[in-house]
């Protein structure tokens, strides 16, 4: 797996299923153990800002997922706005993408 320089984009050289069939198990021998979950209808996951995840799905289902933007978070949100490539952005009209920042 490998990351962009400013840790926007991700790309691995396999698929997600070939990684955790072929990897995971040596993962799980590193210094720091990966956490795993199993989360049924009506459960939800927090995953904090940075954090490198996986999902595999047992079965057919729905997935929602959210940017939250906290006054915690909200010096690293504006570092991404300043720096970043505005297609990165979603969740407004592509012209308003530019001015967020600066907003």
């Amino acid at each position: 797996v490998h990351p962009s320089v400013s840790g926007s984009d991700v790309a691995a050289p396999v698929s997600l299923v070939e990684w955790y069939l072929n990897f995971y198990s040596e993962a799980r021998e590193g210094s720091v153990q990966p956490w795993e979950c199993t989360c049924r209808a009506g459960d939800l996951i927090f995953v904090p800002r940075g954090w490198w995840h996986m999902v595999l799905n047992l079965e057919e289902g729905v997935a929602l997922t959210q940017n939250f933007v906290s006054s915690a978070n909200l010096p690293h949100v504006l570092k991404f706005l300043e720096s970043q490539d505005p297609e990165l952005v979603s969740g407004c009209n592509f012209e308003d993408r530019v001015t967020l920042y600066p907003r």
